[in-house]
């Protein structure tokens, strides 16, 4: 009886899947009879026969857009590096505007007769005021010839020979050239003098009072010797610098009215 019953659990079971398998069968447009291939899934089996590539305008478009994008960024490009290049053209030629300042031309050597004796004791008593022989002049030395180290924050600057020597010292310095670098701070050739030599101060100093000073000092002994070289660190060894502290509006306004 057991063996009955089995069998026909059997049957049944076999049964049911054969149902199970026919009711899945698949139908296909030709009315022909196919079985579904189990292992796609239904989210593949909605994507067959869809084309997911894109169609030859489509690329094109595109193409089209990056190439256009290439070209925008290339035009921005060379527009930031033409600006960059008119930037610093124009700070270079406002720098050039504000260091340059011309070399005025050497003179003879003046004699004792080109000044008036009065000048010359003028010229004396400002020197005496004003201390000259202090900084023109080592202990020992002989009178402005220069050569005494000034120190300072920034590093050491040695006075410079002014007697009339025309190689080593102002010989060739004209009275116009004297005055812009007792007021202005600017050597006779052009270059700026360091301001160890108070010449900010002295942007006051008028006509006569330079005049003197200068037939004071073309009357001393010309002593032959050459200035020591300073020695300043990077860029304050660099005098075009100098040029910038000496922007101010203030300064440069009274300095360039009187030299």
């Amino acid at each position: 009886m057991r063996v009955v019953k089995k069998i026909a659990l059997r049957e049944t079971a076999s049964d049911l899947a054969s149902a199970r398998f026919d009711a899945i069968l698949e139908i296909t447009d030709e009315g022909t009879t196919s079985k579904p291939d189990l292992a796609v899934s239904d989210s593949s089996s909605r994507n067959v026969g869809v084309d997911r590539r894109p169609s030859t305008a489509e690329s094109e478009a595109d193409t089209g857009r990056r190439q256009t994008r290439a070209q925008q960024r290339y035009r921005w490009a060379r527009r930031g590096v033409a600006a960059l290049v008119a930037l610093a053209v124009v700070a270079g030629a406002a720098f050039a505007a504000i260091v340059w300042r011309p070399e005025l031309a050497p003179v003879a050597p003046p004699t004792r007769a080109a000044f008036a004796t009065q000048d010359i004791e003028k010229g004396a008593a400002l020197a005496a005021i004003g201390n000259c022989d202090v900084c023109h002049t080592i202990p020992g030395g002989k009178f402005y010839a220069g050569g005494r180290a000034l120190p300072t924050p920034f590093g050491t600057v040695y006075a410079t020979n002014i007697t009339p020597d025309p190689s080593t010292g102002i010989g060739r310095w004209s009275e116009e050239a004297f005055r812009r670098a007792l007021r202005s701070g600017v050597a006779r050739d052009g270059h700026h003098l360091y301001p160890v030599f108070p010449y900010d101060h002295f942007i006051d100093v008028n006509d006569e009072d330079a005049r003197a000073l200068y037939a004071f000092l073309m009357t001393r002994a010309p002593v032959e010797q050459a200035a020591h070289p300073n020695d300043l660190p990077f860029p304050l060894n660099w005098r075009p610098v100098l040029a910038l502290w000496k922007a101010p509006p203030r300064f440069r306004a009274r300095a360039l009215a009187t030299s």
